[in-house]
């Protein structure tokens, strides 16, 4: 038989066994047709993309996950996934039973869940959550998918701090970059850490610094230079000081922890400025010579008032000192005055033989 004529007695054989009901029986059919023909879109509402959620063990406030309405009838699932909503790994009906638009959590509650999941005090799972809509074999996803970060509350322990000791005087220079390391025992994993300075007392916080890894590390490392130039931002001339104290707090997000104890600090700005070499010239080849007492004047410019230098000759390079002398009158001036002849026994006491070389660099140090 033609298709056509199949598909014209299959009409009419739907519309006789519709109108085959009576009144009462098409109603309830045209019904169960109209609600189960089409899951209508929704959209996600709260919370916003890009939230962190910080899930607390102690924190019992009902958080309401919300979303439009769809079609009525339909019941609705609330899912995250990590990294991405294709991977699933909670799946929660909404309350009533799945049929409102909202899903109520505590973060307590999620606490437990990402606990269960693996997730450590301090730790966090970012991925994607959205919302499907079901009805009779039939299912919807919210029209968009949104971005949720959930971190466990680190839980906050008394701490100590190890270094520097109390009672430190540290003597900034805007020429000194050595490393110093502040460092303090360890709060909760997944605690963060502030250093702070204040004067006279803690009470009074002038200086707060993020510790290294941006404020996950234990450790806070600065320079004599740098401190120098948070000293001089304060108002401090070279030479002045400032006395006062130092702890360390550490936070989880909502709470914080000071140190178990509070050490004493004394910033001071040196005195000493910079300064320039004058002679010889970089690149001179100095010849020594036993027989030759002439002297020959190594000066330098002037750091500052009543500092000492040291004339430093290191080969390779400055990094490997090999010869380590104090200026004239007892380091006070900005002169060392040598001879061949002096030189000469010094490279001899060194091992070099007549006609041997020793190629590096020199530099001068100022003390305060």
């Amino acid at each position: 038989m033609h298709k056509t004529s199949l598909a014209i007695i299959a009409f009419v054989l739907t519309a006789i066994s519709f109108f085959g009901f009576n009144t009462s029986d098409r109603t309830l059919l045209a019904k169960e047709i109209n609600e189960r023909a089409v899951i209508n879109p929704f959209n996600l509402l709260f919370p916003p993309t890009g939230l962190n959620f910080l899930a607390d063990a102690n924190n019992t406030s009902a958080v309401n996950i919300t979303w439009s309405s769809s079609t009525q009838g339909v019941t609705y699932r609330w899912k995250f996934g990590a990294p991405t909503i294709s991977s699933v790994i909670l799946n929660l009906p909404s309350n009533n039973n799945g049929s409102d638009t909202v899903l109520t959590v505590t973060p307590a509650a999620v606490d437990g869940i990402l606990a269960g999941l693996g997730v450590t005090p301090g730790q966090s799972v970012a991925g994607e959550w959205a919302v499907w809509a079901y009805q009779a074999g039939d299912s919807l996803k919210s029209t968009q998918t949104f971005n949720i970060t959930f971190k466990r509350k680190a839980v906050l322990n008394p701490f100590s701090l190890l270094f520097p000791p109390t009672g430190l005087t540290l003597v900034t220079s805007p020429e000194n970059n050595a490393l110093i390391n502040i460092n303090w025992r360890k709060s909760g994993t997944g605690a963060t850490y502030k250093w702070k300075f204040g004067a006279p007392t803690i009470s009074s916080v002038i200086l707060s610094l993020s510790s290294n890894d941006t404020g996950n590390d234990t450790v806070l490392t600065v320079t004599p230079a740098a401190v120098d130039g948070i000293l001089a931002g304060l108002g401090l001339n070279p030479g002045d000081s400032v006395a006062g104290q130092w702890a360390v707090w550490s936070y989880n997000g909502t709470d914080s922890l000071k140190s178990t104890q509070t050490f004493q600090i004394t910033f001071r700005r040196s005195t000493l400025t910079g300064f320039n070499l004058l002679f010889p010239p970089t690149g001179l080849t100095f010849v020594s010579n036993p027989a030759i007492t002439t002297p020959v004047n190594i000066n330098w410019s002037k750091s500052a008032a009543g500092v000492t230098y040291k004339w430093k000759f290191g080969a390779p390079d400055i990094n490997n000192v090999i010869l380590n002398l104090g200026s004239n009158n007892n380091g006070a001036d900005t002169m060392l005055t040598v001879t061949p002849a002096a030189v000469d026994g010094i490279l001899a006491g060194l091992g070099l033989n007549a006609g041997d070389s020793a190629v590096g660099k020199w530099a001068v140090w100022a003390f305060s």
